[in-house]
């Protein structure tokens, strides 16, 4: 559901300039990598990564607006049902859940739950998002800021 409002909000920085976005979730054991992939011209980054954190920071304190937290509720139980339809995606869901965790559940049960998520949860997700904040970057670099300048 982040994914959808931060990407609402990075590309209207974008003002019609192509930028590819999306979501990085990496899970181990006992630590993760949750974060944004932003590619762009190098020339026009600056602006995308700072909406990006700008977004995270008001969700953080602000939280979203009831319309815009239903938005996102209902593509995120889009894209798990969709998901759930093929047989490959859905066995790879099932087995990293299982791997994860020690347990999966059907994608109706997901959609239930992101169905359940409220302004507060998404509120302190953003909040620990920002908890530690970091910036990695390769290619043309000479226009992506330095975390401590966000």
């Amino acid at each position: 559901m982040l994914k959808v409002l931060l990407f609402n909000i990075i590309l209207k920085s974008a003002n019609q300039n192509p930028v590819g976005i999306a979501p990085i979730n990496i899970t181990h054991s006992d630590s993760g990598l949750v974060g944004v992939y932003i590619v762009a011209d190098g020339n026009r980054i600056e602006p995308y990564i700072r909406a990006a954190v700008d977004g995270l920071k008001q969700l953080a304190s602000q939280g979203t607006s009831g319309d815009a937290l239903e938005i996102a509720k209902k593509t995120a139980e889009l894209n798990i049902l969709i998901r759930g339809e093929n047989p490959a995606t859905l066995a790879t869901d099932r087995a990293a859940q299982l791997l994860a965790s020690g347990s999966s559940q059907t994608p109706v049960e997901l959609a239930q739950q992101v169905r359940n998520v409220s302004n507060d949860e998404v509120k302190k997700a953003a909040q620990k998002l920002m908890s530690k904040l970091s910036v990695g970057a390769f290619g043309n670099i000479a226009h992506v800021p330095y975390a401590d300048q966000l």
